[in-house]
Order: structure tokens, then sequence, then C-alpha cells
């Protein structure tokens, strides 16, 4: 569904120029999700460059709420 409901819409492709984006399959990476603390999906965390969390968030969001988590995150991050 995010594919489809977020990913692929403009205002997001318009957002996503202020982050770098990492699709992590949990059922071939299942380290990488527990190193990480995934237990739900969708699991969705905005890291500094450093690897620091900046924000996270947890479950499906519907375009107009995911785009206000990125705002957030951005805003977080300083840019």
């Amino acid at each position: 569904m995010l594919k489809r409901d977020v990913f692929s819409k403009d205002e997001f492709k318009q957002m996503g120029k202020y982050f770098v984006f990492v699709h992590i399959d949990t059922d071939q990476q299942p380290a990488v999700s527990s190193n990480w603390g995934v237990r739900a999906l969708p699991t969705i965390k905005f890291l500094k460059a450093d690897a620091s969390l900046i924000h996270e968030f947890l479950g499906y969001r519907p375009l107009p709420q995911f785009l206000q988590e990125m705002d957030k995150a951005r805003q977080m991050g300083g840019k």
C-alpha cells in the first residue's frame, strides 16, 4: 500500500529530496531489523548521517499524514 498510495505520489517525491531512502526486507534481513528494534511493519525511521535517530513512526499513514511525519523529521534534523 505504501508503494501505491504514498511513494508513487508527486508530493512524496518532492519532499523526498531531503532524504535518502533505504528499504529493508525484514524476512531477508532479520538481523538488521532486530538490531534496529523493528517490531512492527511498517516501521519508518529517520536517521542522521551518523545513524542517530531523529524520528520514527509505526504503522501505515495515508499520504497527508506521511508527509507530516516527513516534515517533522526534516525540522528535527535541521533541514
